[in-house]
């Protein structure tokens, strides 16, 4: 991790890297730099964010999710406390259960979605204890 307080993934982007894994809560390889994580920028071409892939990011302000991103799977911004905006891609058809639960820091959703069919359930809401 540099001193930049960014993470960019996938930004020599490969045919290979269109899915960006699925994680247990505290395995994502970034995971004992995330006090560090202030923004987030995640390459074009990128279809999945993988569940608990930025969980307790607490220091995350900004995301940057490219239209190419189709699916945000479960818990994957949970307890980003600190992130303040999140705009959901046009493309999007799947946000997962409890994707951004517990951003209490989060303001303002921009909704770009038109085709979104699957968003958490009844008792796990995708924005439940947000701002």
């Amino acid at each position: 991790m540099s001193r930049e307080e960014k993470l960019t993934l996938f930004k020599k982007f490969k045919e290979s890297m269109k899915i960006l894994a699925d994680y247990d809560a505290r395995t994502a390889p970034w995971y004992y730099g995330v006090d560090f994580i202030r923004t987030v920028t995640i390459a074009g071409g990128v279809t999945q964010i993988g569940s608990y892939a930025f969980h307790e990011c607490h220091e995350l302000e900004t995301v940057a999710i490219p239209d190419s991103v189709t699916c945000i799977g479960g818990n994957a911004f949970r307890d980003c406390t600190s992130l303040q905006s999140v705009t959901i891609p046009r493309n999007m058809t799947n946000v997962g259960e409890n994707a951004f639960y517990n951003c209490s820091g989060l303001e303002s959703v921009a909704y770009l979605a038109t085709d979104c069919t699957t968003t958490g359930s009844v008792g796990n809401p995708v924005f439940q204890r947000c701002a």
